[in-house]
């Protein structure tokens, strides 16, 4: 009598729909929402072509501390990785990005 239906295995239905909330993220509509300083930090990491310190990412865009806006960004889901790196006074600092592939979907 019923039709029997057939459900996706949980953890299908669930990398689409992450795949899908993740592009929606990086929507320019959803960007553009962001509080302005929040906005510049998001985009400079999405145009790097490398990790940027804190530093790097400082003197590009006139902030004495960015670190903040990258909690706050990381805080409403996006995916800012970092690496720890060393200077050759063996000074340790991180540096920033994101990854393509958690863009594109492909995790």
């Amino acid at each position: 009598m019923g039709v029997a239906t057939k459900k996706a295995p949980a953890h299908c239905s669930n990398e689409a729909s992450a795949n899908n909330n993740m592009r929606q993220m990086f929507d320019k509509d959803t960007i553009s929402s962001l509080p302005r300083q929040q906005k510049r930090v998001l985009n400079y990491l999405l145009a790097s072509k490398r990790p940027r310190s804190v530093a790097d990412i400082s003197r590009a865009l006139g902030q004495s501390d960015p670190r903040g806006h990258i909690r706050n960004l990381r805080l409403r889901g996006y995916p800012i990785a970092d690496l720890w790196d060393t200077t050759k006074e063996r000074e340790r600092f991180k540096r920033y990005f994101i990854r393509k592939e958690v863009i594109d979907g492909k995790q």
